[in-house]
């Protein structure tokens, strides 16, 4: 006899994936934020992080994900910055193991993306209701993953596989999912990663540059403001 409970969360699933899927194609860029575990008592750390998230959220910028961490600290974090930025899009990064999904799982988020194609880790990410994006790096993990279901994936290490390498394989990959481009990227490959094929992308370590939030992507937001809706 099917177990309701885990259908319920595997239909949660899918519609979440649907949901992601129609929000990223009105604004196609994720910031990945992270913390390492020393800077979680520091104060003045936290203050800019948060201060970092205003000014992304005030420029429009809808969707966030913030790394995992095994700290105890990052529940609490992920519940602050939901109290504080509701309207944002927050998912979960990094994404590798099982405690991590239970954790995501706990945080209440909807989302989460893997840097690895694991299918245990997905069937426990179905069970919990999750939608975990996998990180695919050959033809063989696409197609695993598209016959998992996943609607959905990450092509990644992008940068080091390259802009044309996903016009390369992808005749042969029915259906086409959803694709995220992440690894390395900054805010001038917006543009020509877009235009080469890729549906979104992820920028982390090239969001900031000089302490600042890079305003090359504050630019882009700009100009793309009229299609942004909250």
């Amino acid at each position: 006899m099917p177990n309701t409970f885990n259908i319920y969360n595997q239909l949660s699933c899918k519609y979440e994936q649907k949901r992601l899927i129609s929000s990223l194609r009105v604004q196609p860029i994720i910031v990945i934020l992270r913390l390492e575990e020393q800077q979680y008592n520091l104060l003045k750390t936290k203050n800019n992080l948060f201060s970092i998230l205003k000014s992304l959220h005030d420029k429009g910028i809808k969707h966030i994900e913030i790394a995992w961490s095994d700290y105890l600290g990052w529940n609490d974090l992920i519940k602050e910055i939901k109290l504080s930025f509701p309207s944002i899009y927050l998912g979960s990064a990094s994404v590798t193991s099982i405690t991590a999904l239970e954790a995501v799982a706990k945080a209440e988020l909807k989302y989460a993306t893997a840097p690895i194609w694991d299918p245990l880790l997905q069937s426990r990410a179905n069970e919990l209701g999750i939608t975990l994006i996998p990180g695919i790096f050959s033809p063989t993990e696409f197609h695993q993953a598209i016959k998992f279901g996943c609607q959905i994936v990450k092509l990644f290490p992008a940068s080091i596989l390259g802009l044309n390498y996903l016009t390369q394989i992808i005749k042969p990959i029915k259906p086409v999912p959803f694709i995220i481009a992440a690894g390395g990227l900054t805010a001038k490959d917006i543009n020509p990663w877009l235009k080469s094929g890729h549906d979104a992308l992820i920028l982390g370590k090239g969001l900031m540059k000089n302490n600042e939030i890079d305003p090359e992507i504050l630019n882009w937001i700009d100009k793309n403001q009229e299609k942004i809706s909250f």
